[in-house]
Order: structure tokens, then sequence, then C-alpha cells
């Protein structure tokens, strides 16, 4: 069930790169094939945010069917951010900005005990990577989350990157693995 659940929800970005890998071997001009792709593009997200949507709401029709008519929320078992509390000794500040120019993470805020950082990706729609670190004390905290834009809401929807949800798994995955790098520099458990 996961598997095919899994399938369904990739569906519409792998429709999107069929007519990526196609479009160019049509008969034409540059402009047209331009056209093309941005068409391709805008269709995927769209179709792939309703479909999403028509995915969690099947979700919650079986949830709501094993346990007695009780609906449980679909993000009761996944929080909006993931959230790690540690102890660290050294300056971990020129780690962290070691780590976030190998990884293409931008800063993006700062304040008085950490800073907050963003890494776009513009594969699967107009998603994003967001790491709050915080330090007080040697004492570290560790907040991540994706986002991604949603055209049905018309904002952005938060997602932690842990794993047990199937909503946009490939991403979260890709985070988790970019987190779980900084992780291991830090000498911590990863993610799972």
């Amino acid at each position: 069930m996961k598997m095919m659940r899994f399938f369904y929800s990739e569906l519409p970005y792998v429709i999107m790169l069929l007519l990526w890998l196609i479009i160019p071997k049509l008969d034409l001009n540059e402009f047209d094939q331009f056209k093309w792709f941005c068409i391709s593009w805008i269709l995927s997200t769209v179709i792939g945010n309703v479909w999403e949507k028509f995915l969690n709401q099947q979700d919650e029709k079986i949830r709501s069917k094993k346990i007695n008519k009780k609906v449980i929320p679909l993000n009761s078992h996944l929080n909006l951010k993931t959230r790690l509390e540690f102890n660290y000794k050294e300056n971990i500040w020129k780690l962290i900005d070691y780590w976030a120019k190998q990884n293409s993470y931008k800063c993006i805020s700062v304040n008085n005990n950490g800073y907050t950082y963003q890494r776009k990706f513009f594969l699967y729609g107009n998603g994003r990577s967001k790491l709050k670190v915080t330090c007080v004390n040697f004492n570290v905290v560790i907040e991540t989350w994706y986002e991604h834009n949603s055209l049905i809401t018309m904002s952005y929807d938060k997602l932690g990157i842990e794993s047990g949800d199937s909503r946009m798994i490939v991403m979260r995955k890709k985070c988790r693995c970019l987190i779980n790098t900084l992780l291991k520099l830090l000498n911590q458990e990863p993610i799972l």
C-alpha cells in the first residue's frame, strides 16, 4: 500500500519529466519549446498539488474506517518542524557556515542567539528547505523543515523532514540527507 501511495504521489512529477524529455525532440523553435517547458512545469505543479490533496482525503477516509469513525488529523504523526537539542562545547558557527556553503544553504536571518538558513529547490515546484540554529550556553537547538508552495491554499505548507508520512517523500528525504550530513559533522545521531 505504501509503495502504491508513493507511486501515485510522485506521478505528476514523472509526467512532467517525461514531457521535458519529449519536448526537445519535437520540431519546435526555441521559444515554443520554452513555452511548453513552462506550461508543463505549471501544469505538473497544479496537478501535483490537487493530486496530493485528493490522496490525503483518501487517507483520511481509510483512517476513519479503520478507527471506529474517529478521524485522526493527517499530520498528527508528522510534526511541522523537526527539532533537535544537544550540547556542543566547541564553536558551532564556523562548522555550520562551512556546511551551509557546501550544501547551497543561504543565511536569510540573524538574531542574537542564532541563524536561519534556506535552500531552494526548483525541480519539484517551488520548494525550500529551512534550518534554524540557536545556541545559548553551549545548548544547541536545531529546527528544520521543508516548505512547498501549495497552489490550492496559496501559501507554503510546512512539513517536518523525519520519515513516516507519504507526503513529499522525495524532497523530505533529500532534506533529511542534507541535514544528516550536518549532524554527522556535529557527532550527533541522524534523523530517521
